[in-house]
């Protein structure tokens, strides 16, 4: 008789979108600030942290009224964030590490 192995894995996903009203503000910001930085606010499993540098290669408003982006990863994993535009080659920790080390801390 054949064994059977089940494997459950749990997935933590969020997903959300940034109007073009949203991404212009994004980019005045870019204009008067050294870094800018997107956070995105993963339910109850915590907040993961993108410079608008990497958030702008996965961001894409050709044909649409908002931009998706999408953050998942498996437990106990860092996120994998795509959007409209493609993937980021980096998995990304939970947390908002970035914003500290550019403001110092």
């Amino acid at each position: 008789m054949p064994t059977v192995q089940i494997s459950i894995r749990t997935r933590l996903f969020v997903g959300g979108g940034f109007t073009a009203q949203n991404l212009a503000e994004l980019q005045k910001l870019k204009k008067r600030c050294k870094q800018v930085f997107a956070v995105l606010v993963c339910c109850t499993d915590g907040m993961v942290c993108l410079p608008y540098d990497e958030l702008s290669q996965i961001i894409d408003t050709r044909g649409c009224e908002q931009a998706w982006v999408r953050a998942e990863r498996m437990k106990r994993q860092w996120y994998c964030v795509s959007g409209a535009a493609g993937e980021l080659v980096n998995k990304k920790p939970r947390g908002l590490e970035p914003i500290l080390s550019a403001l110092g801390g």
